[in-house]
């Protein structure tokens, strides 16, 4: 006859059994985990892809260049998104911006077809970032005038082709390039520290890069981007007489545009900061801003819906409007 184990022996020995289930339950859960991560992370991967646009720039890129004349001595070249304005000075020709280096030489081809004989005298570098004063060395200019600043954010980016700036300046600036009259407006702390408005006013017409866009939404949120003195810097160019609205990107249109464009800045900040306030000040938790982003795009699509841009970007402009509201930016 078989003697029972001891009490003891018997816990221990559940114990242990208890533990073996366990462990191979954990091992069974981790498994299947890894099994799942395997079989999801590809539809992560395309939720992801799905996030990036290929229509928003795509347009601008398949078209081809163009060459178009805007009033009087001012003309505009078109590459991809880019826009240069052309200054026809008489026996020279002034260029604002000149983006990269494919750009500027198609732009140089272009010129001198156009008007035989005439050189560029000047280039002028809207502002330091590096998509607007790339390869002006392509139209050898005799000189590049820009913010004093400018070529001291260059030398943090030592890869960067830019023709180094040979008569700084500061400050509001009226110019005749000739016979034409131009008022350089500095719009001070708004997209950079560095950033000018060309104001002519025979011509009533602005050239406003990255300053003005029209029925679009600007890239990727607007990098670099101080709302107070963007704003700041829109209502300056909102007092000027002018017609003819001239973006740096995309289409051209009026100054009824340029009006529109600035209230969908005021529109997006507000929406954004309604949120902020709406989460007691902090929007750091996503369940919060999650439950308040429906209403406010459909509340934005049903005014911009139409806007070039708008789906592509909205995502960018609205969270970072809400972190820049948090921030004080």
């Amino acid at each position: 006859m078989n003697e029972a184990a001891p009490p003891e022996k018997k816990s221990s020995s559940r114990r242990w059994r208890a533990r073996l289930v366990g462990a191979t339950a954990l091992l069974g859960l981790q498994l299947a985990a890894v099994g799942a991560l395997a079989i999801f992370a590809p539809l992560h991967e395309w939720i992801l892809q799905q996030a990036i646009p290929t229509d928003y720039f795509e347009p601008s890129l398949d078209a081809p260049d163009a060459f178009e004349p805007i009033r009087g001595p001012l003309y505009a070249f078109t590459h991809g998104i880019d826009r240069s304005l052309i200054v026809d000075a008489g026996d020279a020709l002034a260029v604002i911006d000149s983006y990269n280096t494919e750009h500027a030489e198609r732009l140089a081809v272009e010129l001198a077809r156009r008007f035989p004989g005439k050189p560029v005298r000047w280039v002028f570098y809207s502002h330091n970032h590096l998509d607007h004063i790339g390869g002006a060395a392509a139209l050898r200019p005799s000189e590049v005038i820009a913010h004093r600043k400018v070529m001291r954010y260059v030398a943090d980016w030592p890869d960067a082709k830019v023709l180094p700036v040979t008569q700084e300046i500061e400050g509001d600036l009226d110019l005749q390039l000739g016979a034409v009259h131009v008022q350089l407006l500095y719009l001070g702390h708004s997209h950079s520290d560095t950033l000018y408005a060309y104001y002519f006013p025979e011509q009533r017409a602005v050239f406003a890069p990255d300053t003005a866009f029209v029925h679009s939404l600007p890239p990727f949120g607007l990098p670099d981007y101080y709302y107070p003195g963007y704003l700041r810097a829109l209502d300056r160019i909102a007092t000027l007489d002018f017609e003819l609205c001239v973006p740096a990107h995309f289409a051209r249109g009026s100054k009824a545009d340029f009006l529109a464009f600035r209230q969908l800045m005021i529109d997006f900040r507000q929406s954004s900061a309604a949120l902020v306030t709406e989460m007691g000040g902090d929007p750091s938790r996503g369940a919060g801003q999650r439950a308040r982003i429906g209403p406010a795009y459909r509340a934005l699509r049903a005014k911009y819906g139409d806007w070039h841009g708008f789906d592509a970007m909205f995502i960018p402009h609205f969270l970072g409007g809400i972190g820049a509201a948090y921030l004080g930016y």
